[in-house]
């Protein structure tokens, strides 16, 4: 996997995350009943008497589900900074570190940094660069 696929899923990780927690969000503005359930059973004697218990669980589950994903797509993005921190130069680091750990858009990164436009596409297509050798080094290694 080139450096640029890598770094590509950390990106895009954060869209996703945002849109799980706005689902989540949804989701837990719908549920109606329970605001809390004691046990296990209480859950299961709900399903088996109570069609918007069912509901709720079913809810509950999409939530558990959402937040486990979440947690996938936090980890992507905890790969990327560990493998950004083996970019030896400064502004390059920030530059990823600005981009795919933090999720931030090229105007921000520019602003945060207060360079511009040209300087940072060079910081960034330099990281990649350096990110490209130490991939190819782990893959023959």
């Amino acid at each position: 996997m080139k450096a640029k696929e890598y770094f590509q899923k950390a990106y895009k990780a954060h869209d996703k995350i945002a849109a799980l927690q706005e689902q989540i969000a949804d989701l837990r503005g719908s549920m109606v009943v329970v605001k809390r359930c004691a046990s296990q059973e209480s859950v299961q004697a709900m399903q088996e008497q109570d069609p918007v218990g069912n509901a709720v669980t079913d809810a509950l589950d999409r939530i558990a589900a959402h937040e486990s994903e979440i947690d996938r797509l936090q980890t992507i993005i905890m790969d990327a900074g560990g493998a950004i921190c083996q970019i030896e130069h400064e502004l390059r680091r920030r530059v990823m570190r600005e981009r795919y750990v933090y999720g931030q858009e090229w105007a921000e990164i520019m602003r945060i940094m207060e360079i511009s436009k040209p300087y940072v596409f060079k910081l960034h297509a330099d990281a990649m660069d350096d990110m490209d050798d130490v991939f190819e080094f782990a893959e023959a290694g």
